[in-house]
């Protein structure tokens, strides 16, 4: 699946193009800076996205706690932790219709996250977001124990987040979950980004992308 933006200017998109081809992804033999989200502009940038690909640590405690610090379980406090601003409204999965303004998260996965989100909104249209429940938010940063288990929760350093968690739920089978329009696209997405989709590593939980290997 590749990110293809669907709202941006012909402005916008040769200013992309004419950075890519400064960062040696050449476009000239397929018109250049020409304003069009073509083929060749949409591989270039594909390329770009895999070689700047952010990498994180490997999944486990040691790891996560050298790179990203040391959650405090008995005072439920994360390391230190920052905040985005969801590029399209979002909404808390559960009740009332509550829009957040803000996504709280680990420093280090900050810039990421917020760049997963945009090529979010790229690739679909406002009413395909909700829709897909890409605008359903089920949480990031809680100091925990996994459910059912003994070892923190990746949410304890900040460095998860759920999206569409009423359809996607916590040991929800692929046969089970929201997928023929969400999870594939998005996961891809994250993948791009150097996260995990747990539903497609594990077959299950996939509501839940992790900055992880």
């Amino acid at each position: 699946m590749s990110v293809k933006p669907t709202t941006l200017t012909t402005d916008v998109v040769k200013l992309t193009q004419q950075g890519l081809m400064a960062l040696g992804y050449p476009l000239e033999a397929h018109g250049g800076a020409d304003g069009i989200w073509g083929a060749a502009t949409q591989r270039a940038f594909d390329a770009w996205r895999g070689n700047n690909r952010q990498i994180f640590p490997a999944d486990n405690v040691g790891a996560l706690n050298r790179f990203y610090g040391v959650p405090d379980f008995e005072n439920g406090r994360p390391p230190k932790q920052t905040y985005i601003a969801p590029p399209y409204p979002m909404r808390i999965a559960w009740g009332d219709e509550v829009r957040i303004s803000r996504i709280r998260c680990h420093p280090l996965v900050a810039d990421s996250l917020l760049a997963v989100l945009r090529d979010i909104a790229l690739r679909y249209s406002p009413e395909e977001i909700k829709k897909h429940g890409l605008d359903q938010f089920g949480g990031t940063t809680n100091v925990r124990f996994m459910r059912g288990g003994t070892e923190l929760s990746r949410h304890s350093w900040g460095i998860a987040i759920d999206l569409d968690p009423l359809r996607n739920g916590l040991s929800t089978p692929t046969e089970g979950a929201y997928i023929p329009n969400f999870c594939p696209d998005v996961a891809d997405i994250f993948e791009r980004h150097g996260w995990v989709s747990l539903g497609r590593r594990i077959g299950r939980d996939w509501m839940h992308f992790q900055a992880t290997q």
